[in-house]
């Protein structure tokens, strides 16, 4: 009855009224149980639960050695390995990773700091130790590495990484 008779009123009473109305039909949304808000919430047409096949969001047949790569890698390498120039070198036709595989591993290990000369563009990052990394997942993300990004070099085994790893010299 009331709202019929809202075009009546002054201008002034009519933007009161609507505020009160809306004060008062928050303050029964903030009194709701917060997990009651949550489910409200989930079936809002804008949220979903993703599905877990249709929305992952990695390849299904992705490398093992890629997955690595994806976490800890990409960031800074990119996602095809051409870095970020002055700041991260890029990971194909250069000599740091086709070349010696023990000076790679070390890398690996070890981490580096400070400036580097990569097919003649110098270099001056941080690239953090990884030897929290066991010696297959080392060996498949360097043979990741290696055999991508235009590399065609040869694999690095478990073995190699152990091997190195016990020689590691920082």
């Amino acid at each position: 009855m009331i709202h019929e008779n809202l075009n009546l009123l002054p201008k002034n009473f009519k933007i009161f009224y609507t505020t009160l109305l809306t004060l008062i039909a928050c303050e029964s949304q903030i009194k709701k149980n917060p997990l009651a808000q949550m489910e409200e919430r989930k079936n809002l047409s804008h949220i979903r639960t993703p599905d877990i096949i249709k929305d992952r969001i990695e390849l299904k047949d992705m490398a093992i050695g890629q997955k690595i790569y994806n976490q800890y890698c990409m960031a800074c390498h990119q996602s095809n390995g051409k870095g970020a120039s002055g700041r991260f070198p890029p990971l194909n036709a250069t000599d740091w990773v086709i070349g010696d595989k023990e000076r790679l591993v070390h890398l690996i290990l070890n981490g580096m700091e400070g400036e580097i000369e990569v097919n003649g563009e110098i270099y001056n990052g941080l690239m953090p130790q990884h030897s929290f990394l066991n010696d297959d997942q080392i060996a498949d993300v360097l043979t990741y590495i290696r055999t991508h990004f235009e590399n065609k070099a040869t694999i690095i085994t478990a073995e190699e990484v152990e091997k190195f790893r016990k020689s590691n010299k920082k």
